[in-house]
């Protein structure tokens, strides 16, 4: 069960970054997920969706990861950004 709460912070906290750096309302955010489970911004549904879309960041990215008892999100405005919460013993 408590892999399910950081899997959920985990996706909610994807929310953060888009809000702050692209100024897109929560509500209009799209996120979708790659083959491969990466999450992505749908820009161009969110961006027709407000008045003032950041287009100046049009590949923005960020991925999230969860283990134990930490979540962690990173964005990049231009290039990919990759996050892998491990554990060592």
């Amino acid at each position: 069960m408590e892999d399910r709460k950081r899997a959920l912070v985990s996706r909610l906290l994807q929310y953060a970054p888009i809000h702050q750096v692209l100024g897109i309302p929560y509500n209009k955010i799209v996120i979708r997920r790659t083959a491969e489970g990466k999450p992505y911004l749908v820009y161009l549904e969110c961006s027709q969706e407000i008045d003032k879309p950041n287009l100046e960041l049009p590949n923005f990215n960020f991925n999230a990861s969860h283990r134990g008892d930490f979540v962690a999100i990173a964005s990049e405005p231009i290039c990919l950004v990759g996050l892998d919460v491990v554990s060592h013993p």
